[in-house]
């Protein structure tokens, strides 16, 4: 293992607030210029689905001909995280949408149950948890001699960018990741079990990450540290027992199909698709042309991970990095056409494609690491300038 350098201060806080300030900055002007300074409307609650009783109340920023979108789901439970009341029996998937409580349940306990303060309080864990795993991703950074500015293109990828912007627990459970793989690189298996643990509660695909770590700790380091990475899918299952004890159903993974059929169908189907909504919503010809094009240019992008993260097995079948990586590409072709329908939605799952083959482009010096970022750069500037 390498020496591990400190970190140096200096640089580090200033790339760190460079990412704080820009993150404050744009939601606090989509805030105020698009939504009249209701913080509520980042959630993205429609109004084309009944509000829950339970919440009716909260006067909420409800987006007008809007179907709503995953983060008024973590809204709605911070109210009943525990789900005693039966709130989320009415939501459209009750045990799906229940087993991502890690969000929700945090900030319930952080703003000790006070209703007004629930919004801003998740908000603002989004935020932290991101800075936090910045932190740690600067000291991965230095670990590798890599410059403490490519924490901007890990803060700035479209996964945590869409995430941050709609509130969606995606921010939370990635940052908890890449603070994990500090204590991974660090040979600390029981602090990355922990923290993998509660990221699997704030979103269940954290188990893939868990899984892809116990692999490579029982094949090439140390059996019995192994299992300290089977904790999160035991943590897993005592929650999904307590949430079919509360809501009649198992919660489950949506969107998984026959390999590659959502790449398929995206190529054959999705592109069209979105040329078919988008001209029924009124768009000009010249902005459906650029989100077709901007849709293609990251599915590249991501297939091409793929293609890296297999290529990696032959260069180095014995790293963490390649285990976690292949994990994600696995991933990636079991998706159905639903999560490769819009760029929002599949950079929230697979921002690891991302992001990964960074780091081991601050190993290699590769360029061809840096294709699938590169190509995501047009999605985040999507997402920076989308309506909601």
């Amino acid at each position: 293992m390498k020496h591990v350098a400190k970190l140096s201060l200096a640089p580090a806080w200033v790339c760190l607030l460079v990412l704080a300030s820009a993150y404050v900055t744009i939601l606090a002007l989509r805030v105020e210029l698009r939504f009249g300074g209701d913080v509520t409307a980042l959630f993205c609650v429609g109004d084309t689905k009944p509000i829950p009783s339970l919440v009716t109340n909260q006067n909420f920023f409800v987006h007008s001909n809007w179907e709503g979108y995953d983060g008024e789901y973590a809204l709605f439970l911070s109210f009943d995280p525990l789900l005693r009341t039966g709130m989320a029996r009415g939501f459209d998937k009750p045990a799906y949408r229940s087993q991502r409580i890690g969000l929700p349940l945090l900030a319930h306990a952080l703003a000790l149950g006070k209703p007004a303060a629930l919004p801003s309080t998740m908000i603002a864990l989004n935020l932290v948890a991101l800075l936090v795993s910045g932190w740690f991703f600067l000291k991965i950074l230095k670990h590798v001699g890599a410059s403490p500015w490519w924490v901007l293109a890990y803060g700035f990828s479209p996964g945590f960018l869409s995430a941050e912007l709609r509130v969606l627990p995606d921010a939370t459970a990635m940052s908890l990741i890449f603070i994990a793989l500090w204590a991974v690189i660090r040979g600390r298996w029981m602090p990355a079990a922990l923290l993998l643990s509660l990221g699997t509660l704030v979103r269940e695909t954290t188990l893939l990450a868990s899984l892809a770590l116990f692999a490579w700790v029982w094949l090439h380091r140390d059996r019995r540290g192994a299992l300290w990475f089977l904790l999160p899918l035991a943590v897993y299952g005592v929650w999904a027992s307590y949430v079919t004890a509360q809501v009649g159903a198992w919660p489950y993974t949506a969107g998984f199909d026959w390999p590659m059929t959502g790449i398929v169908g995206k190529i054959l189907l999705g592109l069209k698709e979105i040329a078919v909504v988008q001209g029924k919503a009124g768009k000009p010809v010249a902005a459906i042309v650029v989100s077709i094009a901007v849709e293609a240019v990251f599915n590249i992008g991501l297939l091409y991970s793929c293609y890296l993260a297999i290529h990696r097995l032959k260069d180095a079948a014995r790293e963490w990095l390649t285990y976690l990586w292949c994990a994600y590409a696995l991933l990636a072709v079991m998706l159905s056409i639903y999560q490769w329908c819009q760029y929002w939605h599949l950079a929230r799952v697979l921002d690891p494609l991302v992001l990964l083959p960074l780091l081991v482009y601050q190993q290699t010096r590769e360029r061809r690491y840096l294709v699938p970022l590169l190509c995501a750069v047009p999605v985040s500037v999507m997402v920076l300038f989308s309506p909601r």
